[in-house]
């Protein structure tokens, strides 16, 4: 990739948009690309967090493990995302895991480049940080939703939430959630087992709101799943 292809995408993405071609063109100098397959691991939770990775292509999900061997998945980045970044900030290891859904590109900045770019624009940190402020939010909302909603609510939240943010209208009018999830992944982002996600799923697809075809899940009744958590 092209230094210009490299500033384009850089400036495209949520972390950089809109400020200063100084920054982005600072960034770019010292980014290189980086390709994965689907069920490569960018970044392991507890290793050195020495790197930043701004997703330009494809989605990854952000994976936390827990003393039990179970895992849940708190959150799914696509282009325009980045992760590691806590480690930017205060060196440490990182806090979860990053797994590629699909095939992923992403541009990479070592941290002393990333900090020494931080100190010179301030812009950079503010920006930053109101993006953490951001996540916090959905952090806090996601464990409300834990503490409130029982597991079918937690379900039809979170198809609501996955159509919302990846979902297509197909020409039948159903919104397609356009994401390879297994009902595994969909478990670990509910703290659910596989089974009783799947017992979930099939009542919603038994009442008509769901329709599922094979790993595809497509949203046929957006108002059924909303009285559910209402």
């Amino acid at each position: 990739m092209d230094a210009a292809v490299m500033r384009e995408q850089l400036g495209r993405t949520a972390l950089l948009a809109d400020l200063s071609l100084e920054i982005v063109e600072q960034l770019a100098a010292a980014s290189q690309i980086s390709t994965y397959r689907r069920g490569d691991v960018l970044m392991s939770c507890g290793e050195p967090g020495e790197t930043l990775h701004i997703v330009v292509a494809g989605k990854v999900k952000v994976i936390v493990p827990a003393d039990t061997g179970d895992v849940a998945v708190v959150a799914i980045l696509g282009p325009g995302d980045f992760v590691g970044e806590l480690s930017m900030i205060d060196g440490g290891p990182r806090s979860a895991t990053i797994e590629a859904i699909d095939s992923v590109r992403t541009i990479v900045v070592a941290r002393p480049a990333f900090q020494k770019t931080m100190r010179a624009y301030p812009a950079l940190m503010e920006r930053l940080l109101r993006i953490l402020a951001g996540r916090l939010r959905q952090t806090t909302l996601l464990a409300t939703d834990l503490a409130f909603l029982d597991l079918r609510g937690q379900v039809a939240k979170r198809l609501l939430d996955l159509a919302a943010q990846y979902g297509r209208r197909t020409t039948d009018g159903a919104i397609e959630i356009s994401l390879p999830l297994t009902q595994v992944d969909l478990a670990a982002m509910i703290g659910g087992t596989r089974e009783s996600v799947n017992k979930q799923l099939s009542w919603f697809e038994q009442n008509g709101a769901i329709e599922r075809r094979g790993r595809q899940i497509y949203v046929r009744d957006e108002e059924q799943l909303r009285r559910r958590i209402t």
